[in-house]
């Protein structure tokens, strides 16, 4: 084991990376730590050591002429958001860097977060297609008007939770639309390509029991669009008896305006 360790600590770590903005262009001047690490043995903590670089104007950096079992690597930059985990790292397509095929970091520049509303909403979500409209802004459940419906139907409407049901989830934005996000960064509301509804089917049952929980991300634009934000939705389809349960996570900019970057001390007056 001690000649796998020694071999695996002798593998060369050289680095070479480039760092942007969400705009394509060069960030300068990003402090980038690098995270170098051995393997010490079996219930030892490996042995680590701390690197830095810069990158230029071309926003590229490089960590050469070093060995080790793995080399982590951070940009960080005032500014500038970088999205959790490595999902903003993009690896050439053999996973190996080179002067000629760097590793991809994409930053984003921060605009400068506006009065925003922040609601986490816990509803009762009917099964027989019963619409449960919301009111975003203040993260109630109203009558009528409303900026959100959700409706489900599920079939059958009483399930054997070990075993296959379908169901249906609809979603409905007054005065405007909504569309999944796949932004890696989510802090800016399109302009267009909104949807006033969206359907999602859904066939859930054995062998693993999939299907059983909703979770997305959409934008949103409401009230003819003088409200613009995001939100997670999730739904736990198998609660028995009927009704299920309704979270939504919401972030709303109610100044008609797209700007999506959240500060929790900037926050809008209650409606």
């Amino acid at each position: 084991m001690k000649a796998i360790w020694a071999g695996e600590n002798a593998k060369t770590q050289d680095f070479y990376g480039t760092v942007v903005d969400q705009y394509g262009r060069p960030v300068t001047d990003a402090e980038v730590i690098g995270n170098l690490a051995w393997i010490q043995g079996f219930d030892v903590p490996e042995k680590t050591k701390i690197l830095k670089a810069k990158s230029d104007t071309d926003g590229q950096f490089q960590f050469t002429d070093i060995q080790g079992w793995e080399l982590g690597v951070m940009p960080s930059k005032p500014g500038y958001e970088l999205a959790p985990n490595t999902s903003a790292r993009k690896l050439p397509p053999d996973g190996k860097t080179s002067p000629s095929g760097r590793a991809l970091f994409t930053m984003w520049k921060l605009k400068g977060a506006e009065p925003m509303v922040h609601k986490e909403i816990a509803a009762a979500l009917a099964c027989d297609g019963s619409p449960t409209t919301l009111d975003l802004l203040t993260g109630r459940r109203v009558a009528s008007g409303g900026d959100f419906t959700v409706s489900m139907i599920r079939n059958p409407l009483n399930i054997d939770r070990s075993g296959s049901f379908d169901w249906s989830v609809t979603f409905t934005v007054n005065g405007g639309g909504l569309m999944e996000v796949s932004d890696l960064y989510p802090n800016e509301a399109p302009a267009e390509g909104y949807h006033p509804s969206i359907t999602k089917n859904t066939r859930t049952g054995p062998p693993y029991f999939t299907g059983n929980a909703f979770d997305k991300s959409y934008y949103i634009k409401s009230r003819g669009g003088q409200v613009y934000g995001r939100m997670k939705v999730h739904i736990s389809a198998d609660y028995q008896p009927p009704p299920v349960r309704l979270e939504i996570e919401v972030f709303a900019n109610p100044n008609a305006s797209r700007n999506l970057e959240y500060d929790r001390f900037k926050q809008a007056p209650n409606p």
